[in-house]
């Protein structure tokens, strides 16, 4: 099992103390970076005087971003159950006609 431990990562200049495991710790810190990244480009690209309004607009983007892939998730899922059962369909018509 892998055991929780402590780490500090630095988003918008500020440490924040997380728990992780070990399996975590690089997605963490890959999202991290991302946020931090994401985040620099707002400052540079818009006018926004307050970190408040930068990391309101990045949830608002992310959280679309999780939306759309969780809509193509449930069809490529639903493609993939179908194309199951015409192949189960297909082994079993074979299977009748030996």
């Amino acid at each position: 099992m892998d055991e929780a431990f402590p780490i500090t990562v630095i988003i918008l200049d500020r440490p924040y103390k997380m728990k992780v495991s070990p399996r975590e710790e690089e997605t963490i810190r890959k999202a991290v970076k991302a946020i931090n990244k994401r985040a620099g480009e707002y400052k540079k690209n818009f006018a926004y005087k307050d970190m408040q309004d930068i990391l309101a607009m990045m949830s608002v983007e992310m959280s679309t971003k999780i939306i759309r892939l969780e809509e193509n998730n449930r069809y490529v899922n639903s493609k993939l159950m179908s194309k199951l059962e015409e192949i189960e369909n297909v082994l079993e018509e074979e299977k009748i006609a030996r």
